[in-house]
């Protein structure tokens, strides 16, 4: 499993790229930062509406392969956490009678 890593990580403007194939991305540092705050507000919004389906494509759109986050980033297992212990089994049209 390849994740994209930063081609020098202490500068804010740098590019991403594979550590593989040494591809570069076309994303700065500073600009996944941002990505990524967006990304946390729009899910603590998501989990205070219980809206599950947005948490559910969140971890298919972001998640790697498809998406840039590793499977164990911190964003990552927030939405998982959420979904298990507070909605999957809990929230109308989640239960467990419907899953």
């Amino acid at each position: 499993m390849r994740i994209p890593v930063p081609r020098r990580p202490g500068e804010d403007t740098t590019r991403w790229r594979c550590p593989a194939c040494k591809t570069p991305m076309a994303t700065s540092a500073r600009d996944f930062e941002w990505e990524l705050a967006e990304l946390e507000s729009k899910i603590g919004s998501a989990r205070k509406r219980g809206d599950v389906p947005f948490l559910e494509a969140f971890l298919r759109d972001r998640m790697y392969p498809r998406g840039r986050l590793h499977p164990t980033h911190e964003l990552v297992l927030d939405v998982q956490y959420a979904l298990v212990t507070t909605m999957y089994g809990q929230l109308e049209g989640f239960q467990m009678k419907d899953i």
